[in-house]
Protein backbone atom coordinates (compact mmCIF):
# COMPACT_ATOMS: atom_id res chain seq x y z
CA UNK A 1 0.00 0.00 0.00
CA UNK A 2 1.38 3.49 -1.22
CA UNK A 3 1.49 6.03 2.08
CA UNK A 4 1.66 9.82 1.80
CA UNK A 5 4.74 10.50 3.70
CA UNK A 6 4.83 14.56 3.52
CA UNK A 7 1.60 16.15 4.65
CA UNK A 8 2.75 19.52 5.19
CA UNK A 9 5.27 21.87 4.70
CA UNK A 10 6.74 21.79 8.15
CA UNK A 11 7.39 17.83 6.94
CA UNK A 12 9.24 18.75 3.52
CA UNK A 13 12.78 18.88 3.57
CA UNK A 14 14.67 21.21 1.76
CA UNK A 15 16.01 19.28 -1.11
CA UNK A 16 12.61 18.05 -2.05
CA UNK A 17 10.72 21.26 -1.71
CA UNK A 18 13.57 22.41 -4.62
CA UNK A 19 12.32 19.12 -6.44
CA UNK A 20 8.81 19.40 -5.96
CA UNK A 21 9.27 23.58 -6.99
CA UNK A 22 11.51 21.65 -9.98
CA UNK A 23 8.63 19.73 -11.19
CA UNK A 24 5.91 22.51 -11.07
CA UNK A 25 7.53 24.88 -12.86
CA UNK A 26 8.49 22.32 -15.60
CA UNK A 27 6.78 21.87 -19.56
CA UNK A 28 5.04 18.71 -18.75
CA UNK A 29 1.60 18.15 -18.97
CA UNK A 30 -0.73 18.72 -15.84
CA UNK A 31 -1.20 15.16 -15.53
CA UNK A 32 2.30 13.81 -16.11
CA UNK A 33 3.16 16.72 -12.86
CA UNK A 34 0.65 15.38 -10.26
CA UNK A 35 1.93 11.93 -11.15
CA UNK A 36 5.83 13.23 -10.22
CA UNK A 37 4.45 15.85 -7.06
CA UNK A 38 2.62 12.40 -5.80
CA UNK A 39 5.62 9.89 -6.37
CA UNK A 40 7.59 12.56 -4.14
CA UNK A 41 5.56 13.42 -1.51
CA UNK A 42 5.12 9.53 -1.06
CA UNK A 43 8.67 8.83 -1.66
CA UNK A 44 8.40 6.39 -4.74
CA UNK A 45 8.27 5.95 -8.51
CA UNK A 46 6.14 7.43 -11.19
CA UNK A 47 5.83 3.75 -12.39
CA UNK A 48 4.63 2.63 -8.80
CA UNK A 49 1.84 5.28 -8.90
CA UNK A 50 0.78 4.92 -12.60
CA UNK A 51 0.36 0.81 -12.17
CA UNK A 52 -1.40 1.35 -8.08
CA UNK A 53 -5.06 0.68 -7.72
CA UNK A 54 -7.03 3.97 -9.32
CA UNK A 55 -9.17 4.17 -6.19
CA UNK A 56 -5.94 3.90 -3.67
CA UNK A 57 -4.19 6.99 -5.93
CA UNK A 58 -7.68 8.71 -5.63
CA UNK A 59 -7.66 8.31 -2.02
CA UNK A 60 -4.13 9.97 -1.93
CA UNK A 61 -4.54 12.94 -4.61
CA UNK A 62 -7.44 13.69 -2.13
CA UNK A 63 -5.22 13.62 0.86
CA UNK A 64 -2.98 16.29 -0.64
CA UNK A 65 -5.93 18.40 -1.25
CA UNK A 66 -6.44 18.46 2.35
CA UNK A 67 -2.78 19.45 3.22
CA UNK A 68 -1.60 22.75 3.86
CA UNK A 69 0.65 22.45 0.94
CA UNK A 70 -2.10 23.72 -1.44
CA UNK A 71 -1.64 27.38 -0.33
CA UNK A 72 1.21 29.52 0.17
CA UNK A 73 3.51 29.66 2.88
CA UNK A 74 2.89 31.37 5.96
CA UNK A 75 6.33 32.56 7.94
CA UNK A 76 6.34 32.85 11.11
CA UNK A 77 9.00 34.90 13.35
CA UNK A 78 11.36 33.01 15.61
CA UNK A 79 11.63 33.61 19.24
CA UNK A 80 14.72 35.65 20.47
CA UNK A 81 14.40 32.94 23.26
CA UNK A 82 15.71 30.10 20.80
CA UNK A 83 19.38 30.45 21.03
CA UNK A 84 19.72 26.90 19.82
CA UNK A 85 18.15 24.90 17.38
CA UNK A 86 17.87 21.25 16.36
CA UNK A 87 18.29 19.47 13.36
CA UNK A 88 19.00 15.95 13.02
CA UNK A 89 19.51 15.11 16.46
CA UNK A 90 22.62 17.91 16.79
CA UNK A 91 22.12 21.19 18.46
CA UNK A 92 23.10 24.67 16.81
CA UNK A 93 23.53 28.01 17.72
CA UNK A 94 21.84 30.54 16.42
CA UNK A 95 23.10 33.60 15.10
CA UNK A 96 19.82 36.00 13.45
CA UNK A 97 20.57 39.32 14.83
CA UNK A 98 23.09 41.34 13.03
CA UNK A 99 25.14 42.29 16.48
CA UNK A 100 25.51 38.35 16.93
CA UNK A 101 27.28 38.03 13.49
CA UNK A 102 31.11 38.22 12.87
CA UNK A 103 31.97 39.94 9.96
CA UNK A 104 32.92 37.54 7.21
CA UNK A 105 29.66 35.49 8.68
CA UNK A 106 27.41 38.96 7.76
CA UNK A 107 28.95 39.59 4.58
CA UNK A 108 28.74 35.87 3.41
CA UNK A 109 25.03 36.43 4.82
CA UNK A 110 24.18 39.16 2.47
CA UNK A 111 26.12 37.11 -0.64
CA UNK A 112 23.76 33.94 -0.28
CA UNK A 113 20.74 36.34 0.40
CA UNK A 114 21.05 37.80 -3.04
CA UNK A 115 19.51 34.66 -4.91
CA UNK A 116 18.11 32.57 -1.69
CA UNK A 117 15.89 30.59 -3.64
CA UNK A 118 19.29 28.80 -4.97
CA UNK A 119 21.00 29.11 -1.75
CA UNK A 120 18.61 28.10 0.89
CA UNK A 121 20.81 25.89 2.95
CA UNK A 122 24.25 27.86 1.95
CA UNK A 123 22.35 30.86 3.92
CA UNK A 124 20.99 29.07 6.82
CA UNK A 125 24.72 27.94 6.88
CA UNK A 126 25.15 31.58 7.85
CA UNK A 127 22.96 31.59 11.13
CA UNK A 128 23.16 27.94 12.61
CA UNK A 129 26.60 27.23 13.98
CA UNK A 130 27.76 24.33 15.41
CA UNK A 131 28.01 24.50 19.17
CA UNK A 132 31.24 24.81 20.84
CA UNK A 133 32.14 26.24 17.40
CA UNK A 134 32.64 29.94 15.62
CA UNK A 135 31.34 30.69 12.24
CA UNK A 136 33.72 28.65 9.91
CA UNK A 137 36.57 28.51 12.04
CA UNK A 138 37.87 25.53 10.44
CA UNK A 139 36.56 23.11 13.70
CA UNK A 140 33.31 21.86 11.10
CA UNK A 141 33.20 21.08 7.74
CA UNK A 142 30.51 23.75 5.87
CA UNK A 143 30.27 21.24 3.20
CA UNK A 144 28.90 18.95 5.60
CA UNK A 145 26.97 21.06 7.39
CA UNK A 146 25.04 22.52 4.55
CA UNK A 147 24.49 19.12 3.23
CA UNK A 148 22.71 18.56 6.44
CA UNK A 149 20.92 21.41 6.68
CA UNK A 150 19.61 20.79 2.85
CA UNK A 151 18.24 17.28 3.52
CA UNK A 152 16.66 17.68 6.79
CA UNK A 153 15.32 21.61 6.95
CA UNK A 154 11.88 21.82 6.22
CA UNK A 155 10.69 24.51 4.34
CA UNK A 156 8.55 25.79 7.05
CA UNK A 157 11.53 26.16 9.42
CA UNK A 158 13.44 28.12 6.34
CA UNK A 159 10.99 30.88 5.76
CA UNK A 160 10.63 31.15 9.46
CA UNK A 161 14.58 31.68 10.03
CA UNK A 162 14.66 33.95 6.77
CA UNK A 163 12.12 35.89 7.32
CA UNK A 164 13.71 36.69 10.64
CA UNK A 165 16.52 37.39 9.69
CA UNK A 166 14.98 40.12 6.99
CA UNK A 167 13.10 41.78 9.86
CA UNK A 168 16.26 41.71 12.19
CA UNK A 169 17.91 43.19 8.67
CA UNK A 170 15.36 45.46 8.82
CA UNK A 171 15.62 46.94 12.69
CA UNK A 172 18.96 47.24 12.51
CA UNK A 173 19.40 49.48 9.75
CA UNK A 174 16.84 51.48 10.80
CA UNK A 175 18.46 51.74 14.07
CA UNK A 176 22.06 52.75 12.09
CA UNK A 177 19.91 55.22 9.68
CA UNK A 178 18.78 56.96 12.95
CA UNK A 179 21.82 57.09 14.31
CA UNK A 180 23.24 59.03 11.17
CA UNK A 181 20.52 61.15 11.15
CA UNK A 182 21.57 62.48 14.84
CA UNK A 183 25.08 62.79 13.46
CA UNK A 184 26.75 66.76 13.06
CA UNK A 185 28.39 65.57 9.96
CA UNK A 186 25.58 64.64 8.46
CA UNK A 187 24.26 67.17 5.61
CA UNK A 188 20.72 68.43 5.36
CA UNK A 189 20.79 66.78 1.97
CA UNK A 190 21.88 63.08 3.19
CA UNK A 191 19.19 63.41 6.76
CA UNK A 192 16.39 64.27 4.12
CA UNK A 193 17.34 61.16 2.42
CA UNK A 194 17.82 58.94 5.11
CA UNK A 195 14.12 60.94 6.28
CA UNK A 196 12.70 59.26 3.10
CA UNK A 197 13.72 56.03 4.13
CA UNK A 198 12.87 55.82 7.56
CA UNK A 199 9.00 57.02 5.98
CA UNK A 200 9.69 54.01 3.49
CA UNK A 201 10.55 51.64 6.22
CA UNK A 202 7.45 51.71 8.32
Amino acid sequence: MIKLKYRSWTEIPLYLGDKLKEIIDSDINQNEKNLQILAALCETSVDVIKNANALEIKSLISAVNNTDMRGEITAKRVSKKHKTFELNCKVYNVSIEPDQMTYSQFVDFQEYIKEKDKNKAELMSTILIPQGAKYNDGSYSMTDLIEEIYNFMSVQQFYDFFFTCCIALKVSLKNSLQSLLKMRQTTAQTKKEIKELLKAMK
